[in-house]
């Protein structure tokens, strides 16, 4: 499961076990996952807070923690795991 910066891997085992990890993009590891955190186009802009009739744009909207990535901070790695018993072990 992809999002814009963090995607998720997960497993399951036939005793019922499961296996969950999550991680943010690594740009140092992996310059190219910078095409993930493009902007998302939400819609078409036509008039202003007041009603106006302004000159049609799309507006962007881009995630603030991608530009904390982008601008150099550390990604976070969560894993989880649920064992057939019902325990759960999380490392951060």
């Amino acid at each position: 499961m992809d999002t814009c910066h963090t995607y998720t891997s997960t497993y399951q085992c036939h005793c019922g076990a499961t296996l969950a990890q999550t991680a943010e993009r690594d740009l140092v590891a992996d310059p190219y996952s910078m095409v993930w955190m493009e902007p998302a186009y939400v819609q078409m802009i036509d008039r202003d807070e007041r009603g106006r009739f302004v000159k049609p744009h799309v507006e962007e909207v881009v995630c603030f923690r991608c530009r904390e990535l982008q601008g150099g901070a550390k990604p976070a790695h969560v894993t989880k795991a649920v064992f057939a018993d019902g325990t759960t072990w999380t490392m951060a």
